[in-house]
This record gives C-alpha cells, sequence and structure tokens, in this order.
C-alpha cells in the first residue's frame, strides 16, 4: 500500500497526513489522520502495542524501503499487513500487538 488508505479493503482518498515526520511512522488516537499522532517510531525494530484498540490511522513516513508491519504476536514474528514508505490508512488495532519497523 503506498499513499493511500485502505479502510475495510476500500481504497481511499490519496490526501497523505502532514502531521509526521519525515523518517518517522506515526499512529494517531483515532481514524482522524488531521490530529497530532499519539504514538511515533523512528528505530528500526520490534515495539509491543498496549491499549490500542479500535480504528486508527497510520502513517509510515520512513523513506527508502522502509516498511512497518502489524503483528498479531508480541515479538513480531506474525505479521500479516505492511505499509511500504509513505504509505498510510485506517487498521484496527485491536488484533495488534506489535509493530515492526525494518528496511
Amino acid at each position: 500500500m503506498n499513499s493511500q488508505a485502505v479502510i475495510n479493503g476500500t481504497v481511499g482518498p490519496p490526501e497523505v497526513p502532514d502531521n509526521c515526520l519525515s523518517g518517522y511512522v506515526c499512529i494517531y488516537p483515532t481514524s482522524n489522520c488531521a490530529l497530532l499522532p499519539s504514538n511515533t517510531y523512528f528505530h528500526y525494530g520490534t515495539y509491543k502495542l498496549s491499549n490500542q484498540y479500535d480504528r486508527h490511522c497510520v502513517f509510515n513516513n520512513q523513506t527508502g524501503n522502509a516498511r512497518v508491519w502489524f503483528c498479531t504476536d508480541s515479538y513480531g514474528k506474525t505479521c500479516p499487513l505492511s505499509y511500504s514508505a509513505r504509505g498510510w490508512g485506517i487498521v484496527n488495532l485491536t488484533p495488534i500487538n506489535s509493530i515492526k519497523l525494518t528496511s
């Protein structure tokens, strides 16, 4: 997915959120991408998520071949969804227990 929002499998408008610093992955507090991010990640690695439920806007504002993976386990091993650099969308984070940033 690259620069398009996916909501329940439907491609949404291509307006990219503009409040996430370059090089970061940003998770917003709701599905509203116009808000300020509530969580930001910069370094490659696996990060456990806690208290992240329902639908959230997520923007991978990393560059190059960087990806953010959404994982159902806490260790970054089972990751059924990912966004490439500059990819974003609305993600149901209820089943997601960690994210992994890779190059």
